[in-house]
Formats: structure tokens, C-alpha cells, sequence
């Protein structure tokens, strides 16, 4: 019966404002999460709005003899029905309506209202129910009850040693040999993995190791590589640790078959300076060291603040009170968070069915998962707003034009494609505009809680 009501938010252009009565409420029922309002509105106050109903129609359906947008209520009403002309009064009558309402009775809502007529018949008031979900009281704790320490980013010379033997690693030469295996070699084998006597899917027919490299996709099977050679076969079994990626098969006890394809014997260049010049702009080994020093501190101390971070938003949302978490808000998030992880498995070129299928589990089942972290995001979300509004943090023009100068040279490609067309452009600079005031309010945080 309703259209869509677009456009309507908390903040209106003072010019919606003109109308010339205040419209009638005559219900208000409120409940934890919502607020429904009755609205009423009298045949007198209808006549404006059935005349913008009209105009609208005749723009649609031009009249013979009238100018497009231009005929008058009894014409309209004559061609087009009674019924008709107060039906497409309604979407002008709400949007003109409601966002009055909303002011004088101060309702702070989220998203858009669900919007139905209840009257709308020629002769009759009309009378519509809008529903809002509305915003959360958000009760924000003693933030000076916070004490954060930031650790000192310290770089061992394992560490840096570490990395080079990782350089040298990625150019080794590999010859391919007619021997047993060993370590350092590179094994490449096909694998059939069965549990209770039923074969896995596990993905491809070809795996390949590096044996003493700590290989993680197996936990216990270099040991069982040691000493093959081309064409040699193997069964062994092995107990997976409790911990293991894949978890319907964490703590089980697995048949592998591995059947040997090829062996690489794998050298290493020397770590010297002749190593050093062909990875770069580095005259010494020295010169080396001394730069994966410098890099390692830099990862040392982003992880050290991204470890606070996490650190303090955990304790404000532990010491903070949000009244409720809406329910339809929880259900996008939760969706959002199921989206994400199949981005991140797909984006490892892992197929998704695959990762289903190795969890034993379903999309359903894995989003209801997610439900503790979902309410857990939004809770961050409500109170870093709180703390924006209280503590007056704001954008300047300049800081949103940086931040979507830089967006746009790294989204390129998305720009360029229908969802990043110009009528999804704004949306995209207000969800910037939160960024930066979370990134603001997350640094105003962290120097009133961080110890130096």
C-alpha cells in the first residue's frame, strides 16, 4: 500500500519543516527495542497533499489538455479514481508527516522506519503506523580505570638471523635427485588421508614439503618423510593435536597413504655480501642486518598497537553499559562477519564448499557462531559513538578528502564498477566519516590510558 519513505534520517532540511498543522499521534506503543506510533491525519489536512498527489500523477500519466504536473485535485480525481489519488497521497503525507514527529518527541532511532497505512480511503482520515528501531542507551564507564603499558619492541639476533635463512630459503637451487630423502630436501607426494577406514576430501592430489621447515599442514609427517625416494609408498598414522585448522578432525587419529613423486635436494646461497646485492640496495651483510632490524621493530610496534587497541576496547566495552543490542542490527552483523570469512578463505584460494566441509558445518551454523563477536562489535561501536558525542570529535573536510583520496587510489577497480557508481559514493564517504571519528576517539583513548 506504502511506498518506500527514502531519505529519512534523524536530521531534516529546516524546509521540511513548513507544514501547516501538527499531525494527530493517537497511539504510542513502546517496547524495549521499538517504538510503534499511530498516526492520524484529518480530510481538512489531507488537501494538500492530495494535491501533490496529482501533480505526481499527472507527471506519470499526463492529462489531455492539462500541462504535465499541473492539474488540479477534482480533474485528478475524476481520471484517475478517488482511491487512486489517496493512495499515491500517502508517500507525500509520511514523508512530510514523520520527520516532525520525530523531532517534537525526540526519537532516536536506527536505520529506516517500517512505514504501513492502517486508513487510507476517500472520505476518511488517514491513518498510517510507523515503527522505528530504536537507538540504545549507551552508559559509558570510568575510563581512567583503564591502565594500558606499551611494550618495547626488542629484536633478538635469532630473530633477524631468523629472516635471512628465510631470504635464503626463498632462492634456493633445487636439483632434482635419485636418493632417499633427507632434511632440507623438498618432497613432492600425493596423499590420501582416512579416517575410520573412510577417505577425506583434503583438497589437491599433490602436496609438497620442505623437510625440517616445520611443515604445518600435517602436524608429525616430515618425520614420516624421511628416507623415501621417487615411487616409494608409505602408510603411517598420526594423531591430530587438539588444536588442529581443521576441527572436526582435531584430536583424531588419521591413516595417511603418501606415495613419493620426486625429491628435490634443495641449496642454500651463503650469507654474504655477493647473497646481499642480489636481493637489493644493500652494499654489506651488515647493511642487512641492520634494515630487517629496523623492519622488525616497525611490525614489533604495530602489533604492539594493535594489541593495545584491542586491549582497550575490551575494557571499555567490559566497563560500559549498552541497554540493548537491536535485533536486527545483530542479524547484519552477524551476516557481515560471515561474509568476511568467506573473503578471507576464497582470497587463500581455498574453496569455501571445501572449508564447510572440513568444519563440518554449515553457513548457518557458522554465522550463529558468530553471535558473542557480532554483539561484542556492535557494543565497541555504540560506545565509541557515545564517547564521539560526548567528548565533541569531529571531521574536517580536508581529513575526509585525504582519507577518500587514498580510498580511491587503492579501489580503483571498484570505482569503476556499478557498486562504486557516484549513487553509492556518498555512502561511501559517510562510512570514511565514522572511520575517521572511531580512529580519532580509539588515539584520544589510548593517550588517556596508555602509560609511556
Amino acid at each position: 500500500m506504502v511506498g518506500l519513505v527514502t531519505g529519512l534520517t534523524t536530521t531534516f532540511h529546516p524546509a521540511i519543516l513548513l507544514v501547516l498543522f501538527m499531525p494527530n499521534v493517537i497511539k504510542e506503543e513502546k517496547k524495549l527495542e521499538s517504538i510503534e506510533l499511530t498516526i492520524e491525519v484529518s480530510v481538512l489536512e489531507l488537501l494538500p497533499y492530495l494535491a501533490k498527489a496529482a501533480e505526481a500523477l499527472s507527471r506519470e500519466k499526463p492529462i489531455s489538455g492539462w500541462r504535465p504536473g499541473k492539474v488540479d485535485v477534482k480533474t485528478a480525481e475524476s481520471v484517475y479514481g478517488e482511491k487512486t489519488l489517496y493512495e499515491a497521497s500517502l508517500n507525500f503525507i509520511v514523508r512530510d508527516t514523520l520527520p516532525k514527529i520525530v523531532i517534537e518527541k525526540n526519537i532516536k532511532f536506527i536505520g529506516e522506519p517500517s512505514v504501513a497505512a492502517v486508513t487510507c480511503a476517500p472520505g476518511s482520515p488517514v491513518v498510517y503506523k510507523a515503527e522505528f528501531t530504536l537507538y540504545p542507551e549507551v552508559k559509558i564507564g570510568d575510563v581512567s580505570k583503564i591502565k594500558l603499558k606499551r611494550k618495547s619492541a626488542v629484536v633478538s639476533d635469532e630473530e633477524i638471523e631468523n629472516t635471512i635463512t628465510y631470504l635464503r630459503n626463498s632462492r634456493a637451487n633445487e636439483a632434482l635427485v635419485n636418493r632417499a630423502s633427507k632434511s632440507g630436501d623438498r618432497v613432492v607426494f600425493s596423499l590420501e588421508v582416512y579416517e575410520d577406514n573412510v577417505p577425506l576430501n583434503v583438497g589437491g592430489k599433490e602436496w609438497s614439503a620442505i623437510l625440517g621447515s616445520s611443515y604445518e599442514a600435517w602436524p608429525g609427517m616430515e618425520e614420516k618423510l624421511i628416507d623415501l625416494k621417487s615411487e616409494d609408498l608409505k602408510e603411517f598414522s598420526l594423531k591430530m593435536p587438539d588444536t588442529f585448522y581443521i576441527k572436526k578432525l582435531s584430536g583424531k587419529t588419521l591413516l595417511f597413504k603418501v606415495v613419493v613423486k620426486s625429491v628435490f635436494e634443495r641449496t642454500l646461497p651463503e650469507a654474504n655480501d655477493d647473497f646481499v646485492h642480489s636481493l637489493g640496495n644493500f652494499p654489506t651483510l651488515a647493511s642487512l642486518r641492520d634494515a630487517l632490524e629496523k623492519n622488525i621493530t616497525s611490525e614489533k610496534n604495530a602489533e604492539e598497537e594493535a594489541r593495545l587497541e584491542r586491549e582497550l576496547i575490551k575494557a571499555l566495552v567490559s566497563l560500559s553499559v549498552v541497554s540493548f543490542i537491536p535485533k536486527n542490527l545483530l542479524t547484519t552483523e552477524k551476516e557481515q562477519m560471515l561474509f568476511e570469512q568467506k573473503r578471507m578463505v576464497e582470497g587463500k584460494n581455498l574453496s569455501w564448499n571445501d572449508y564447510l566441509l572440513h568444519l563440518n558445518s554449515t553457513e548457518e551454523v557458522l554465522k550463529n557462531g558468530f553471535e558473542e563477536g557480532a554483539t561484542f562489535r556492535l557494543k565497541r561501536n555504540f560506545i565509541l559513538a557515545k564517547f564521539i558525542e560526548d567528548r565533541k570529535i569531529s571531521v574536517t573536510d580536508g581529513e575526509l578528502e585525504e582519507e577518500w583520496k587514498i580510498f580511491s587510489q587503492n579501489e580503483t577497480a571498484f570505482l569503476k564498477s556499478e557498486g562504486g557508481q557516484k549513487e553509492n559514493q556518498l555512502k561511501l564517504k559517510a562510512h570514511l566519516n565514522t572511520y575517521i571519528l572511531q580512529k580519532k576517539a580509539i588515539e584520544t583513548l589510548l593517550k588517556e590510558t596508555v602509560a609511556i
